[in-house]
């Protein structure tokens, strides 16, 4: 615990909890404490000595990668990852507003063959994951359906959900924003925080999924809002205190996105933080 204070801050930490075992009470205190600090730490769970090895492997290669620069055009990059994103909705009658993300990678080659892009079987792999995942985008409800759009692998579902891959390992995800029970026209920060954390969680499964070997060692992030120009971003906390009562948002700006680069590893590694940096700078587009 007293090497874990000194390091706390000062170095990279990996933390490694194993699972099926009784623990004393302070052990227990320090097990939550480690769980509860979510910057510069990475987490994983084991049971077997064979699972350690892998896990300590797998974080100590994503660490190396993540300090690694490559050659790779972040300005193409990031340029392919807002061209995926969907395109603006100017219509407000239907009241669907969706939270939109984009994982474009690099250097830019073909991940997926045009055969492998059709099978079957990673499309079930895709919607299973987006059905029940440990962030469900998609409600099990309601229909799905999965197909080709040019050599572009779609997963759609009613009310706006929908995920599209292709063959160079560009993943979007758009999710409509989840309302809260009062149907007044807001966006809860801390909700979509949430739901962009789930849809970073998907499009890093997928990347893992098709690309294990990490040929694609970068990664550029788009992110906005469609159908949301007229909704006020509010916290929990304000949602509750004034529940009945709030003026209509009113975006400031043109830009319908925010961007940035990471490392493929940053995605496992600084979730949290990429998550962040995406939903405050979206947030300061409304006022």
């Amino acid at each position: 615990h007293e090497e874990y204070e000194e390091a706390k801050g000062r170095k990279s930490v990996f933390a490694f909890v194993q699972e099926g075992v009784q623990r004393e009470d302070k052990e227990a205190d320090f097990v939550r404490e480690v769980q509860g600090w979510e910057s510069g730490l990475f987490r994983s769970s084991f049971r077997t000595a064979e699972d350690l090895r892998q896990a300590v492997t797998r974080a100590l290669y994503d660490h190396a990668i993540a300090n690694v620069t490559g050659p790779v055009d972040q300005d193409e990059m990031t340029q392919r990852a807002i061209a995926f994103l969907p395109t603006e909705r100017r219509s407000y009658s239907s009241g669907t507003a969706a939270l939109n993300l984009a994982v474009t990678g690099g250097p830019r080659q073909s991940i997926l063959r045009p055969v492998e892009i059709e099978k079957r079987t990673l499309a079930d792999a895709l919607m299973q994951r987006a059905l029940f995942g440990d962030h469900r985008l998609f409600d099990i409800e309601l229909g799905a359906q999965q197909g080709m759009d040019g050599d572009v692998l779609v997963l759609s579902q009613e009310r706006g959900g929908k995920i599209t891959l292709n063959e160079q390992g560009s993943i979007c995800v758009s999710v409509p924003i989840e309302r809260s029970n009062r149907m007044m026209p807001e966006i809860v920060y801390e909700v979509v925080q949430g739901q962009f954390a789930g849809a970073l969680d998907y499009a890093s499964w997928v990347l893992d999924l098709i690309d294990p070997t990490q040929r694609l060692t970068h990664v550029a992030i788009a992110a906005g809002l469609t159908g949301a120009d007229h909704m006020a971003w509010r916290t929990q906390r304000e949602s509750h205190a004034n529940p009945n009562s709030m003026s209509l948002g009113t975006r400031t700006n043109g830009q319908a996105s925010v961007q940035i680069s990471k490392t493929r590893a940053a995605l496992r590694l600084n979730s949290a933080d990429i998550v962040e940096d995406l939903v405050v700078p979206l947030r300061r587009q409304w006022r």
